[in-house]
């Protein structure tokens, strides 16, 4: 499956949490017509990414999964992340040759980030 209908998916869950301030695995297998696994692996990988500030609580007779003590998502900061995430995995995938190390990768990386001034350079907006 498309890393776009993963990155769809989340994006689905974080406005979901935001507006109603819970998901059940039903509104993503609703949704985007997947599976009860892929819905439950989505807000797995939701919730292991800490995008949230505050705690999940499952509730088991509703099947329902609620936002407590959360003040604020911030949606900028994952999108930036994701944003950082994605130029660093285009960066190794296109550097990387047969007989390269991950240092070699890990030069090209520094590469890309260094200005004409000789200053290490954001790729991405940081909130």
């Amino acid at each position: 499956m498309s890393k776009w209908f993963l990155d769809r998916r989340q994006e689905f869950i974080a406005a979901t949490f935001h507006q109603f301030g819970q998901i059940r695995r039903a509104d993503i297998v609703r949704e985007f017509e997947v599976t009860n696994a892929i819905a439950s692996a989505d807000i797995a990988k939701f919730l292991d990414r800490g995008n949230l500030d505050g705690s999940i609580r499952y509730d088991v007779s509703a099947k329902i999964y609620v936002i407590e003590g959360v003040r604020m998502f911030d949606v900028k900061r994952l999108d930036a992340i994701q944003e950082a995430e994605d130029w660093l995995t285009e960066v190794i995938d296109s550097s990387l040759g047969p007989d390269w190390t991950s240092r070699d990768a890990a030069r090209q990386i520094l590469d890309r980030m260094i200005d004409d001034h000789d200053h290490l350079a954001l790729v991405c907006d940081v909130p």
